[in-house]
């Protein structure tokens, strides 16, 4: 099997999803897979198919500003953005991030399976697949910025997953640090539609806004995109999103959590539950 040799071996993304022994074992078994199985022929004849699923998603790649990282985040040189498509891995989507010896690094947006419209057209909606490829990508920016100043937010954090530690673990987010990182990036997504307004499809911010803060338990997300805007506002007092990091600092640190949002406690004889 053919590896790209302009990119760094070892580096690990901000998940650091899976460990080198096993990406070995992995490979070895991708490899055995293309070589115990008719793929190349499976792959040459679903093609057309392929080709119909990137011209769609081309069609809404290219109304994304993806300029607004370096307005937005602040100048981050040799950064390249890739959208794949993985139209076997069902809704999922994810990011990932591959580092080159050259220093620059390429950003992928992992995007899941899609739709047909009453024509039986392949269709990427621009309601649903934009705020993922933006949110997707925010990962890059966001996840290192909390890691960087973990200590600083990490008592808050905590304090806040705590009460519903089995919830967030129930949507693949197990830590503080994994709730902190996915707020932060989709109070980003927030601030982006903001200045970039998309047919919603009937849904409006405040939809998605509501939906972070009460289906997924994201409490901080008003708060966030909040004091973001003072960082659009003032670009000349936080040139860089590293720069406005003490605001946002500040303001995760000030929140206290409504009681709205605390877990319910339910009383069986002996037994507490949440």
């Amino acid at each position: 099997m053919a590896f790209d040799p302009t990119i760094v071996p070892d580096y690990n993304d901000y998940y650091d999803r899976i460990k080198q022994i096993k990406e070995k074992k992995f490979v070895e078994l991708l490899q055995q897979f293309y070589d115990e199985t008719p793929f190349r022929p499976f792959y040459k004849a679903h093609h057309p198919l392929y080709q119909e699923c990137e011209q769609a998603m081309q069609k809404v790649v290219d109304t994304i500003d993806f300029g607004w990282y370096d307005t937005f985040f602040g100048p981050r040189g040799n950064k390249h953005f890739n959208i794949s498509l993985g139209i076997l891995i069902g809704p999922a989507n994810y990011a990932i991030n591959k580092m080159h010896k050259d220093g620059s690094e390429t950003i992928y947006a992992m995007m899941g399976c899609c739709d047909r419209d009453k024509n039986g057209q392949i269709y990427y909606g621009e309601a649903y697949t934009i705020p993922i490829i933006i949110h997707e990508c925010n990962h890059s920016y966001c996840n290192p910025l909390n890691e960087q100043h973990w200590t600083s937010i990490e008592k808050k954090a905590k304090e806040l997953f705590t009460p519903n530690a089995k919830f967030y673990a129930s949507i693949a987010y197990g830590s503080p640090l994994y709730v902190m990182n996915e707020t932060f990036v989709e109070a980003c997504v927030i601030r982006y539609l903001m200045q970039h307004p998309i047919d919603m499809n009937g849904y409006t911010l405040e939809d998605l806004i509501e939906m972070d803060e009460t289906q997924k338990k994201f409490v901080l997300i008003r708060d966030i995109i909040k004091v973001l805007e003072e960082r659009e506002a003032h670009p000349d007092l936080y040139p860089t999103m590293a720069d406005f990091m003490p605001r946002y600092i500040q303001t995760v640190n000030a929140f206290e959590l409504p009681q709205r949002y605390a877990p319910q406690i339910v009383l069986t004889g002996d037994e507490e539950r949440m």
